[in-house]
């Protein structure tokens, strides 16, 4: 079980800023949800198709696309030899979410058609996608030994993984469509296979935050807060999709809102480990060899 911690961190100490895992937050996000769900009178707000229009999703994914893109960019571009493999997981992974979420984006009910007209079912297709492949990299992130990687190659090799994948799921949906099991039905709301879908991946997500809140407590360290946060804030994304009944209702809006906020912490857990954390072990490696010079200069002064 590892993070995305790498062993030279771990000999320095965590990073005490944001080490401890935003229950607070997690408890009224959760809370929320409970109320949307239980509420009878929130029952209005699934009746018409004004509350989460075409403007709002496409700002939200927008946001969500840039985010995972970010995600990319700044581990990509961290590489060292002492970069914890994780990390290029994690970095490859999200590239092909934003990819495949870019793709339900423009998939969307009254977007213009995206070589296929766009439709209610091929919005979800791309909408599952994206979410089976964040799940299966994050279980992969809690299980992977956070050592570098062997061979420098290794990363490219995860990259053009990533993109395969990617290219299999866009083909599948706009070539061969049939090959997909029906989502949603006009009049019936989601299918048996879109509800199986979903609770599939709330299943990953629950086992990899089982595996980082372990970690947590063996060893406080921010990444894993953060990682262990958008986990959860995903699985709750995830029951919003369980159960709304019209695409447009307050569950629907709900979902997004939460997968925005679980990207966010995704960030957060990449932007600690591949950027501030090694300039804080520069300022403590700078610490201890400035105490060394003052020993050596004045060897009597403790």
């Amino acid at each position: 079980m590892a993070t995305l911690s790498s062993p030279v961190k771990e000999a320095v100490g965590p990073v005490a800023e944001g080490s401890a895992i935003p229950w607070r937050l997690l408890a009224v996000l959760a809370l929320v949800f409970l109320l949307i769900w239980q509420t009878p009178s929130l029952a209005w707000l699934s009746q018409g198709t004004s509350l989460f229009p075409l403007l709002t999703h496409t700002v939200e994914e927008t946001f969500a696309i840039v985010v995972a893109c970010l995600v990319f960019a700044v581990s990509w571009h961290a590489s060292s030899r002492s970069q914890p493999g994780t990390i290029v997981i994690l970095a490859c992974g999200f590239l092909a979410v934003g990819l495949i979420d870019f793709a339900h984006m423009l998939s969307y009910q009254g977007m213009p058609a995206f070589i296929t007209p766009a439709s209610k079912d091929k919005a979800i297709i791309f909408w599952l996608a994206a979410r089976y492949v964040a799940a299966i990299t994050l279980l992969i992130v809690a299980l992977r030994s956070c050592q570098p990687l062997q061979r420098s190659a290794t990363r490219y090799l995860i990259l053009a993984a990533s993109l395969l994948v990617t290219a299999v799921i866009y083909y599948t949906e706009l070539a061969h469509p049939e090959l997909w099991p029906t989502m949603f039905r006009d009049g019936y709301g989601l299918t048996p296979a879109k509800i199986m879908a979903e609770v599939g991946i709330v299943l990953l997500l629950l086992l990899a935050a089982w595996l980082l809140y372990v970690r947590q407590q063996r060893h406080a360290n921010a990444d894993v807060a953060n990682l262990f946060a958008a986990t959860v804030v995903s699985m709750l994304a995830e029951c919003c999709f369980m159960l709304y009944s019209n695409v447009n209702d307050v569950l629907a809006l709900a979902g997004h809102s939460y997968k925005v906020i679980a990207y966010y912490y995704i960030y957060r857990a990449v932007f600690v480990s591949s950027v501030r954390a090694p300039y804080q072990r520069l300022q403590v490696e700078m610490a201890e060899r400035q105490r060394a010079e003052q020993h050596i200069e004045f060897p009597g002064v403790p």
